[in-house]
C-alpha cells in the first residue's frame, strides 16, 4: 500500500475507533487495519487507512473502553443461531398437538378478519360512488336531450303557426281571385294591413 496524503495518524485512528493508539498499531501488526509504516524523525511511524479504519467499525463496531473477546464476528453470529435453535426447541416443547390456541390467537384472527371486511367494504363504496357519479352524469345527459326535444317542438309549433298564417293568406287570395271582377282592383288581407 503506498502511502497516501488521505492516510491519518494512529491518534486520529485511535478517536475514531475510541481506543487507544496502542490498540491501533497492534489492529495494524495483525493485518486488522490497513496501514504502512513510514520514516519519522530517527524513527517510524503508522500512516492509517481512512476507509480501513471505516470497515473495521462498520464490521466490528467501535470498542467500548473494555477489552474486546478473542471470538470472531462469525463465531458470535453461530453462537446467537445455536441459541435461537435451543429456544425454538424449547417453545415447540411447551406446544403440544393438543394444546388449544390462545386467546390472543383468535382475537388477532378475529381483528384480520374484520380488517379484511373492513377493506372489502370500502372498496364496494368506491364502486357505488363511482356508479353514482355514473347515473349523475346520465341524467345530466338526458336533461340536456329532453331541453333540445322541447326545443324543437317548440320550434316545430312556430313553423306550423307560419304555415297556418301563409295557408290563410293564400286561401284569402284564392278567394279573392275567383270572385269576378277587374283584376287590377284585387287586394288581399295582406295588402290591407
Amino acid at each position: 500500500m503506498a502511502i497516501s496524503q488521505d492516510d491519518i495518524s494512529t491518534t486520529v485512528a485511535a478517536e475514531r475507533l475510541q481506543t487507544s493508539p496502542q490498540t491501533v498499531r497492534e489492529l495494524l501488526e495483525r493485518g486488522e487495519l490497513a496501514g504502512k509504516k513510514a520514516a519519522h524523525g530517527k524513527g517510524v511511524r503508522w500512516c492509517v487507512d481512512p476507509e480501513s479504519v471505516e470497515s473495521f467499525i462498520a464490521e466490528h463496531g467501535l470498542f467500548s473502553g473494555t477489552r474486546r473477546s478473542s471470538r470472531s464476528p462469525r463465531a458470535a453470529i453461530q453462537e446467537d443461531i445455536r441459541q435461537l435453535q435451543q429456544d425454538v426447541v424449547s417453545i415447540r416443547g411447551l406446544l403440544s398437538p393438543n394444546t388449544a390456541i390462545p386467546s390472543d390467537l383468535g382475537v388477532m384472527q378475529e381483528r384480520d378478519d374484520l380488517r379484511a371486511s373492513n377493506v372489502a367494504l370500502r372498496e364496494q363504496m368506491a364502486r357505488m360512488r363511482a356508479s353514482a357519479e355514473l347515473h349523475a352524469q346520465a341524467d345530466t345527459q338526458r336533461a340536456a336531450m329532453v331541453g333540445h326535444l322541447l326545443a324543437a317542438v317548440s320550434a316545430g309549433e312556430s313553423a306550423d303557426d307560419l304555415r297556418r298564417q301563409a295557408v290563410g293568406y293564400l286561401e284569402d287570395a284564392v278567394a279573392e281571385a275567383s270572385r269576378p271582377g277587374h283584376a287590377g282592383g284585387l287586394r288581399t288581407k295582406h295588402d290591407a294591413r
